[in-house]
């Protein structure tokens, strides 16, 4: 009789290939779709953009054409993840095909895994792609550390969207959702901050409340206000500012991923 330890041993395998197929789908799903052509239409567009402000700038070309490429790449970057995420998730209810995957030996909490690594590897090869342009314009010191920050930023909206989209399972809600968190996410320093230093009175019940309120959400929420910042590009910038963009990248990707599990386990397919 096998015992359970050896039940056990013999199951890894069979699961890590389930997680690493899924995943594999994932990948798959998005190169035969029009992911890659959106990617190229758009590094085609920062293209278009850095000749366009190169031509116009009198001097210092290559800071004012990063002043401009630099956030249009790292939105690009934020839509296309976003986009991709949340119809490849809501897809998979939509024409039922998750019944087939779970109707295998897979726990749920694994699917949530293998979707969440397959979003994140086509998150890592969109900041790969649109850093490119970057990493060609601006000093390697402060482009890679940028593009480093801009994957780990990709990572968590993907995790954040494969919650979102589990839960509301339509994708103009997930969308507008995730728009919600990912805007208060970018500007949660910067209300923390207005709220220390209102011009108002700070003892009165107002101000007190609403910065025990912003300081709860600045700690709930990603700091997307420290990842991938442009001064970087302008600066030697060490390769140590990525500490926090890492360390918030890991704890907030295992806590939405604890959250997808907790609220898939309980859903009704």
């Amino acid at each position: 009789m096998i015992s359970v330890l050896e039940q056990a041993q013999a199951s890894s395998p069979r699961y890590a290939r389930a997680i690493f197929a899924i995943a594999r789908i994932t990948w798959l799903d998005a190169s035969r779709s029009r992911w890659g052509v959106i990617l190229s239409v758009c590094l085609l567009l920062l293209a278009t953009v850095a000749q366009f402000i190169g031509a116009w700038a009198l001097v210092e070309r290559e800071q004012v054409v990063l002043a401009f490429v630099a956030p249009m790449a790292r939105i690009l970057a934020i839509l296309v993840v976003s986009l991709f995420a949340v119809s490849s998730v809501v897809r998979e209810f939509s024409d039922r095909s998750i019944m087939l995957t779970l109707a295998t030996p897979l726990s749920r909490a694994s699917w949530v895994f293998a979707k969440a690594l397959g979003l994140s590897l086509i998150a890592i090869t969109t900041a790969a792609a649109l850093s490119a342009p970057i990493l060609l314009l601006a000093p390697i010191s402060g482009a890679l550390p940028w593009a480093i920050s801009l994957a780990f930023e990709l990572v968590v909206l993907a995790c954040a969207a494969l919650l979102l989209a589990c839960v509301l399972r339509q994708i103009p809600a997930a969308i507008l959702a995730l728009s919600v968190f990912y805007l208060i996410s970018r500007l949660i320093g910067v209300l923390v901050l207005i709220a220390e230093r209102a011009p108002y009175e700070s003892n009165t019940t107002v101000n007190q409340f609403s910065q025990f309120f912003l300081t709860t959400l600045s700690v709930l929420l990603p700091r997307f206000d420290l990842f991938t910042q442009s001064a970087w590009l302008f600066e030697s910038a060490s390769i140590s500012v990525l500490g926090p963009v890492i360390a918030q990248s890991l704890l907030y990707c295992t806590l939405l991923w604890l959250v997808a599990c907790l609220d898939f386990s309980k859903a009704e397919l």
